[in-house]
């Protein structure tokens, strides 16, 4: 039981240890041109919340092209 425990908890830290701030990405410091729709508004989550699917992946490429200059 006691190494059940233990290696539960040390699963727990290292997903914790793991995990990373995405402040990084699309920083609210930074002017972006409102025509250009957000990862977000296509594929209806954050960047890095999940795996994208292929289908929201396309579907967000061609959103990009089709709001490219």
């Amino acid at each position: 039981m006691k190494r059940i425990v233990s290696a539960l908890l040390f699963f727990v830290i290292a997903q914790t240890a793991t995990a990373q701030e995405l402040s990084y990405y699309l920083p609210d410091s930074i002017q972006y041109n409102p025509a250009i729709p957000k990862p977000k508004d296509i594929i209806y989550h954050n960047v890095g919340e999940y795996h994208v699917t292929h289908d929201r992946l396309v579907g967000y490429m061609q959103a990009l092209a089709k709001a490219a200059p």
